[in-house]
């Protein structure tokens, strides 16, 4: 077996079956996560998508997204996230300038590429997520029933296209390998102490590498439960650790500045928490002090 991020994601997923995510009201183990996103990789596979084709997905966060990409993984097609929040003119430029041959949307965004116009000619389908009245629906990606083969995968095919926040120009397209990605995770693995018995507050997006490299995937490689938010909300996260038992939690510097804000924040046990990370901006000394005063527990900046 190639040791490509799909098949070690699926080694750990066939030793934690029953492991669970909870995304928000959602209860799903790692073996039906797994299963769901097979069924999504033949149905793209149906559409004529083949290993090295582009797959751009532009949802919000939820399990649609996750379903898409694991299935890119498996498939051996490469995962374009991006930000729900784009324009119509920001998605003709990434979906035009990554050549992607389908996108992945809802209904509300359908309608910002057209399949086979001049300024798409390589995009092929537009699959929406949340209504039967398109072309190509995304139950209709779940409805397909997977054969058994092999990730087929290389270590050196790319698997994730993250376009850059474009400060000194364009966004570019940064081509992240199934090295890159397995490198990554193992690494985080050894050096923050993962393991099966942590349990994973996720609130940050899955459209950008923290959310979905660091979190998502770290998470799946160690075998951790997820307890998945599709908005951070201060309040909320805290309870959500004091019920869940949570030991590991992802944020930026903004919410840990908000979670300083909320009344009586020791209200809530903490206790269980061994790994505070912030990342994606600079966390201020202040912030970082504040932090330690209120909670006891100390910011690992990534």
């Amino acid at each position: 077996m190639t040791m490509n991020l799909a098949n070690q994601i699926k080694l750990n997923i066939e030793k934690y079956p029953d492991m669970r995510l909870l995304f928000d009201d959602q209860v799903i183990t790692y073996s039906q996560l797994w299963d769901a996103a097979a069924r999504v990789r033949q149905g793209l596979n149906d559409l004529g998508v083949q290993p090295g084709d582009r797959v751009a997905i532009q949802l919000p966060k939820c399990l649609e997204f996750l379903y898409t990409h694991l299935a890119n993984l498996q498939l051996g097609s490469i995962t374009i996230p991006l930000n729900p929040a784009f324009t119509r003119e920001e998605i003709a430029y990434f979906l035009a300038d990554s050549r992607a041959k389908v996108f992945v949307t809802d209904a509300s965004h359908a309608d910002f590429a057209q399949p086979e116009s001049p300024e798409f000619p390589e995009l092929k389908h537009v699959v929406i997520t949340d209504s039967n009245t398109g072309p190509v629906s995304f139950d209709s990606l779940l409805a397909a029933q997977p054969d058994q083969t092999a990730c087929p995968a290389q270590s050196n095919d790319t698997a994730l296209i993250i376009y850059t926040s474009g400060t000194t120009g364009r966004s570019k397209g940064a081509m992240l390998s199934q090295a890159n990605l397995l490198a990554t995770i193992n690494t985080l693995h050894d050096i923050w102490g993962h393991s099966a018995q942590d349990v994973l507050l996720h609130v940050l997006p899955i459209f950008h590498v923290h959310g979905l490299i660091f979190a998502f995937h770290g998470a799946l490689n160690a075998g951790m439960e997820m307890i998945i938010h599709t908005k951070f909300d201060p309040v909320t996260t805290l309870a959500a650790i004091d019920k869940y038992h949570c030991t590991v939690f992802m944020g930026v510097p903004t919410m840990y500045h908000r979670l300083l804000q909320i009344p009586n924040p020791k209200q809530y046990n903490l206790s269980s928490m061994r790994l505070w990370i912030s990342g994606s901006a600079p966390l201020s000394t202040t912030t970082f002090e504040h932090f330690q005063q209120v909670f006891g527990q100390t910011v690992l900046e990534r």
